[in-house]
């Protein structure tokens, strides 16, 4: 083989080598933007305090599945809490209700966190029974509610892994 020859054939082997990086960072961010529609929330609960909560606390990402299972059980206080699908998207939300009506073997207070979704007003149509104390919610999963962000953590980590990938090329 001259030079000729192989200098032809490390122009190909470097330009195959082009496309096939070029390829896996298109992956790399159509999969990157696929992760934006997770949102990572903190999720907890307690009946004594909002640190006490923190202390049981765990990040997850929210789920359809997760979300209308916690949407039956809280629709006993609030019936505006319904069903929903992917497609309604997510949102974290901090709550602390006091039952105004507690007998005196129960807890007055029910602080949680966690995810709903995006379309649900979270914070309205709670019983007459409870006294909402704190309600928010943030599309974003802010720190504040207890989130990691609009991308989540893997949609960090491939952000990153894209960047580093960038310097390489």
């Amino acid at each position: 083989m001259d030079h000729r020859q192989r200098s032809v054939q490390f122009a190909i082997s470097t330009s195959t080598m082009t496309v096939s990086a070029q390829s896996l960072l298109l992956l790399f961010v159509v999969s990157s933007f696929n992760i934006v529609r997770a949102l990572d929330c903190t999720t907890c609960q307690s009946e004594v305090s909002w640190e006490d909560c923190q202390q049981t606390a765990t990040v997850v990402s929210c789920s359809t599945e997760e979300v209308n299972d916690f949407h039956g059980v809280a629709s006993i206080g609030n019936p505006t809490l319904t069903q929903g699908s992917p497609e309604d998207g997510f949102q974290c939300f901090v709550l602390h209700v006091r039952s105004k009506d507690s007998g005196p073997a129960t807890s007055p207070d029910r602080f949680s966190k966690g995810c709903t979704f995006a379309q649900t007003e979270f914070c309205q149509g709670w019983s007459s029974t409870l006294e909402v104390v704190k309600c928010g919610t943030d599309e974003a999963g802010d720190v504040s509610f207890g989130g990691v962000g609009r991308l989540g953590a893997m949609g960090l980590v491939g952000m990153v892994t894209v960047g580093l990938f960038l310097r390489m090329i």
